[in-house]
């Protein structure tokens, strides 16, 4: 389970918490609190669902040095997308379709890819 205990994802699931469960004495107007309140856990949510998954699968198959593909990755944005966005606002009222938040997975995933390279391809399980 070394994966998860990369520095990368810890860092990335404790820059989740804290911006779940902080308000940032910023002005509610400008674009910096408006993207830290609506859209950066949309950006981190994929990066951190991936790295789980990809530590379930190594850890299921026992398959070290197995990464995700682009396919893979694609996929996953896809059926979050489609999940949160189109279908979650249909029957959840606390729920609101919003294309940025598309556009926050999509840039959560590349980041993904993109630093699977450097960071989890050489981790263990």
């Amino acid at each position: 389970m070394k994966l998860v205990w990369n520095p990368y994802f810890i860092s990335l699931c404790l820059l989740y918490i804290i911006n779940k469960f902080t308000n940032f004495p910023v002005d509610s107007n400008s674009i910096i609190s408006l993207f830290f309140k609506n859209y950066f856990n949309d950006f981190l949510y994929l990066p951190i669902v991936l790295t789980i998954c990809l530590a379930s699968i190594r850890a299921i198959k026992n398959l070290p040095r197995f990464t995700l593909n682009i396919g893979m990755i694609v996929g996953m944005t896809l059926f979050c997308a489609i999940t949160f966005e189109l279908i979650g606002p249909k029957y959840y009222l606390h729920s609101t379709g919003d294309w940025l938040d598309v556009l926050m997975y999509s840039i959560g995933a590349i980041f993904f890819y993109f630093l699977q390279k450097i960071y989890v391809t050489n981790s263990e399980v």
